[in-house]
């Protein structure tokens, strides 16, 4: 059987369908990767189970700890390029082996981490500029926002939140810079410049489409806490009452499952963002 890629702009629901069908047609071929991808993801909670010691929240920013956890998200991005380039491979019927997407991986990984360092700098100069002018609000009319009126605090609230929609808009903006610089050998500031060039005026509908495997995702862990006993955290990267065992495993096998998909939404929607590139005016 052969994947056959799309040859014109397809609807919301149709990009969904497709990524399904890359899914399910990579699956096999990636499934140990995206396993070793979620066993590395979720190093700080089997390490706790061992040493019962929290990892993350116990050691000191500059830690022998700390130093692992970064080694970790960084394996992970190498293995997450690696998934991205099989997937692609089997999209274009070329035969490699796990070995050679792991050195096409950690080839790239460079210039992703860059692009990865570049997307936090504009994170923090855009949250350092928006506290400095929340703060000098706070201190001039401070009044006026701690206001009495209930719709001036909604508004206030709203306005409060702008750094946080801001970094959404960006995440979104800039979320195919890594498979450019994978798959058609761009720089750093060319991956991010094309990345925003293509979803410039098609935000919602990206954000939309790459939404849908997370909704899944976190429906799906609903439903575990909801009916049954085990108690998966949604928000394990926070501390609060520590998983048991089995409920780490469940969550990181059900990660493992859901990995594959994320990167076949990725390059289905990129092939669509740029199908439609071509044909505008």
């Amino acid at each position: 059987m052969r994947y056959k890629i799309s040859t014109q702009p397809e609807t919301t629901r149709q990009l969904i369908i497709r990524s399904l069908r890359l899914y399910g047609f990579a699956f096999s071929k990636v499934i140990l990767l995206a396993l070793a991808l979620s066993i590395t993801n979720f190093i700080p909670e089997l390490l706790g189970f061992i040493t019962n010691i929290d990892v993350f929240y116990t050691s000191s920013l500059l830690s022998s700890q700390r130093f692992g956890l970064l080694l970790a998200y960084v394996v992970s991005l190498l293995l997450f390029t690696a998934i991205l380039w099989r997937i692609r491979c089997l999209i274009r019927h070329a035969h490699e082996t796990v070995e050679d997407d792991l050195k096409i991986a950690l080839k790239k990984i460079p210039s992703i981490l860059i692009a990865v360092i570049v997307q936090a700098f504009i994170f923090i100069l855009a949250s350092l500029a928006t506290v400095s002018f929340y703060t000098y609000l706070l201190q001039h009319h401070g009044d006026f926002i701690f206001s009495t009126n209930r719709f001036l605090n909604f508004i206030m609230l709203l306005f409060f939140s702008l750094p946080f929609l801001f970094n959404i808009f960006i995440t979104v903006l800039f979320l195919f810079y890594l498979p450019l610089i994978l798959t058609e050998n761009m720089g750093v500031i060319s991956s991010l410049k094309q990345s925003a060039n293509l979803v410039w005026k098609k935000w919602w509908r990206t954000l939309l489409v790459q939404a849908i495997p997370l909704v899944c995702y976190l429906a799906i862990l609903y439903v575990i806490n909801r009916h049954t006993v085990i108690k998966i955290p949604v928000d394990f990267f926070l501390p609060g009452t520590p998983p048991t065992l089995l409920a780490v495993l469940i969550h990181l096998l059900l990660l493992a499952l859901f990995i594959p998909w994320v990167a076949a939404t990725l390059l289905v929607q990129l092939r669509d963002l740029e199908l439609r590139k071509k044909l505008s005016p």
